[in-house]
This record gives C-alpha cells, sequence and structure tokens, in this order.
C-alpha cells in the first residue's frame, strides 16, 4: 500500500483536472443541442466522471453526438480509474513512469510485482473492450429496431459503456430502461454489466483464469469474498423486494433488477417513486454498500461490509480471530473496514445536513439522493434539476469524494501526521462498552 501520503494526491488532482477539461468541453456550442449553464455543465461533467450518472440535464435532447461521445469517454475514464488511464497513456507513448506514478498503479491494481503492472493494465483493457463490445451488439439487436441502424448501434455503445461502468447515464430522455420493462433480453444483458462490472477486474481475471485452466486454478480469496458476498445480497435482497412490491405488480425480474442496479449503477425498469418505503429504504442500504474493491461501482464497498458483518458474528461467539474461508483477517483490515465505513456516514451525514438547509426536498428523498451520489448510484426521487446551485455544489462535492473514497482524500488532503514511538508498550485501557 501507498505509504507517502503526498502521493494520494496525485489521483485527487487528476480526477478534478479531469473534471474541468470534461466541463469546458461540454460547454462548447458544437458539444450541445441548445445553451447550458456551466454549473450544468460541472454537473454532468462530474457525474460523468465520478461514473454516478445524475444529470441536471436530459442528455440526448441537451447534448450532440460529439457531447455525447464525450460523456461516453468521461465514463470510460472515471470507471477505470485516473491512475490506470495514465498508465495508457505512458504505454501508447511508449514511455516510463515515475516511480511514485508506478507506486500508485500497482496500489490501485493490487500489483506487488512493479514489472507487471503494464501487463496487468493492458489486460484491464482488454476485459473491458471485450465485455463492453459484447454487451454493445447484443443491445444494438433491441435498439436497431426503434432508433435505426446508426442511432440503435450507438445506443447500444453507449448503454454497455455505461451499465459495465455502472454510471447509469441514458439517453432515452429521463424514462431510463422503462420503456423495455418487459424485454427480457435488454434486461439480462444490463443486469450482466452492472454485475460484471461491480464484482472487479480482479475478479473477472480470476474467473477467466479458471475457466482458461480447466478448473486447475483455485480461486483467490477476494474472489471467493467478493463472489460469495455479492450472491447472498442479491439475493436476499431481491426476495424482500419482490414480496414488498408483490402488490405492485413487480415480476422477479423486476425485483432482480432493482436489486442490482441499487448497487451502484443508477438504471431502472420501474420508477423507485412507485416503490414503498421499506423497498426504498433497502435501496439505500445497498446503494451504501455498493460493489466490489477495484470494480467500476462505488459505496463503502461490499468486502468491507463483509469483512465487518463477520467480525461482529465472531466477536458475539467470542472468538480469538475473525476467519473466512480458513483464512484469518489481520486487524489492520478490520481497522480499515471501521475506518471507510464510520468515515463514509460521516461525509453522508453531514451532506444530508447541508442539503436540508439549502434545498429540503423531503428528508427520505434528500437521504436517498446523497447516498445515491456518495455511492456513484445516481438513482434519485426527485428531479435533480429542480436543485438551486447550492444544492447542485453539494451533490458535486459529495460525488468527487465519494468516487475518490474516503481512505484516498484525507490523507491527501491533510498531510500533517503526528509521530508516535510504535516501540513504546502502553497500558491497555479498560473500557466498559
Amino acid at each position: 500500500m501507498v505509504k507517502n501520503k503526498r502521493l494520494y494526491l496525485i489521483p485527487i488532482k487528476g480526477f478534478f483536472s479531469l473534471i474541468l477539461i470534461g466541463t469546458v468541453l461540454l460547454l462548447l456550442p458544437v458539444c450541445n443541442n441548445k445553451n447550458i449553464s456551466i454549473i450544468d455543465s460541472l454537473f454532468t461533467a462530474t457525474s460523468s466522471i465520478c461514473v454516478t450518472g445524475f444529470s441536471t440535464v436530459t442528455i440526448s435532447d441537451q447534448f450532440s453526438l460529439l457531447g455525447q461521445i464525450i460523456i461516453a469517454i468521461l465514463m470510460q475514464i472515471g470507471a477505470l480509474g485516473f491512475m490506470i488511464f495514465i498508465q495508457y497513456i505512458y504505454i501508447i507513448k511508449n514511455k516510463k513512469m515515475k516511480f511514485s506514478n508506478i507506486l500508485l498503479v500497482s496500489d490501485s491494481i493490487n500489483v506487488d510485482d512493479y514489472t507487471k503492472i503494464k501487463e496487468k493494465t493492458i489486460k484491464i483493457l482488454k476485459y473491458t473492450f471485450i465485455i463492453e463490445l459484447i454487451g454493445a451488439i447484443i443491445l444494438s439487436t433491441r435498439f436497431i429496431p426503434r432508433y435505426g441502424i446508426i442511432e440503435g448501434i450507438w445506443y447500444g455503445i453507449f448503454h454497455s459503456i455505461s451499465a459495465f461502468c455502472n454510471a447509469g447515464l441514458d439517453l432515452f430522455s429521463g424514462s431510463s430502461l422503462a420503456t423495455y420493462r418487459y424485454d427480457t433480453i435488454v434486461n439480462i444483458v444490463f443486469i450482466a454489466l452492472i454485475i460484471t462490472g461491480g464484482i472487479g477486474f480482479f475478479v473477472i481475471e480470476d474467473i477467466i483464469d479458471y475457466i482458461k485452466q480447466r478448473k486447475k486454478h483455485k480461486f483467490t480469496f477476494q474472489t471467493k469474498l467478493v463472489v460469495s458476498s455479492t450472491l447472498i445480497i442479491l439475493a436476499i435482497s431481491t426476495l424482500l423486494i419482490y414480496f414488498l412490491e408483490m402488490n405492485n405488480n413487480v415480476r422477479i425480474i423486476d425485483a432482480l433488477f432493482a436489486s442490482v442496479t441499487t448497487r451502484t449503477a443508477g438504471f431502472y425498469t420501474i420508477d423507485f417513486n412507485s416503490f414503498s418505503i421499506s423497498t426504498k429504504i433497502i435501496s439505500i442500504i445497498l446503494m451504501f454498500i455498493g460493489g466490489a474493491p477495484g470494480s467500476t461501482s462505488g459505496g463503502v464497498r461490499i468486502a468491507a461490509i463483509a469483512v465487518l458483518f463477520i467480525t461482529s458474528i465472531q466477536t458475539l461467539y467470542n472468538r480469538k480471530n475473525v476467519i473466512i474461508f480458513n483464512r484469518k483477517i489481520e486487524p489492520e483490515i478490520i481497522k480499515k473496514a471501521v475506518a471507510i465505513v464510520f468515515i463514509s456516514v460521516i461525509i453522508i451525514i453531514t451532506s444530508i445536513f447541508l442539503l436540508i438547509f439549502f434545498d429540503n426536498f423531503g428528508t427520505l428523498n434528500i437521504v436517498f439522493a446523497t447516498v445515491s451520489a456518495f455511492s456513484a448510484t445516481g438513482l434519485t426521487l426527485f428531479d435533480m434539476s429542480m436543485l438551486n446551485l447550492a444544492g447542485k455544489i453539494i451533490i458535486i462535492i459529495t460525488m468527487f469524494i465519494g468516487r475518490i473514497g474516503p481512505m484516498s482524500l484525507i490523507p491527501g488532503l491533510f498531510l500533517i501526521e503526528r509521530k508516535r514511538n510504535e516501540n513504546i508498550t502502553y497500558v491497555d485501557a479498560n473500557i466498559l462498552l
């Protein structure tokens, strides 16, 4: 893991710079069908880079084909991550990276052997391209009959990128996938793309290696934890939503789509306003959890939640160590998981209070939107264009913090650290809990 905290400023500055560049590009007349304000352009660029899916304008009406292409590129860069994007630039130019950048790339793609960074990043790009291409081809066959060949193919490409990147931006004039609610193929393709992007590149690579080596390859601990946790959460949440919304004519595939999309994708086949309060609360919990580390999704990450959940259960049984899949979880991992969840809750609560103060649309609606912004989901219970300037700025900042991650943002901004002698043995504190 990166030790020099100043290195964390590199991706923070990088994402910020990309947002500014995207804002300027989306302001160009050639990218728009009508005038757009600076704040709406900034909001769209931030939402694209942070793969959130919020929009204060209707993408298909506001932006020309060039503008939509720029949004698709921003989503792709945001999903891959700034440091991986920089690595691709160096690969294309055939140049060597600085050691500080190598440290960050290796940390972001979980590689200890620096000589394998180039190989690993090329694999990530290849898997991304293949998965999105397959998704685009299948979706195009469903969109061409409605929109024509050229527009249908573009719709397939754009939505395949948006789904795999868990971005949630669409070109359907603000109705998301409601028109395709009863199109089983479209539903299955979107569900597959969202889940694939949400489990992470490391897990995808591990599964592909397992298939290639004909079951001789053993799954890594990361894959076991992410896949098992994902399946359990999807199964439980799908059944809960299905039974809670039976009176709302919700089918099992509708419940599955709602469960999948709340894990930071942002599409919908049924407007979430039509769901019960119970389902909305479940959706908030799912958005908060999010996807896997090293994936295109957001949230506090399913691995952190899984570690804390199992730690809590085993603590109740007075177990000395936390054991998962016959592996002991180190205390440092547990402490990091606690920090991620705790800091995320503080950030979300702060944003909620600010939004209620400056732009109140109802407590539940604000909580839903704030968690959605932080987790890069993009689902909302009210029209984002109704936000005032303060509300838009608060959501922009929340999206940015959520995408960077509190564990990256805080070390990068607060660089002063009090040194402590770790060799000193301290007396145990007896605290009543």
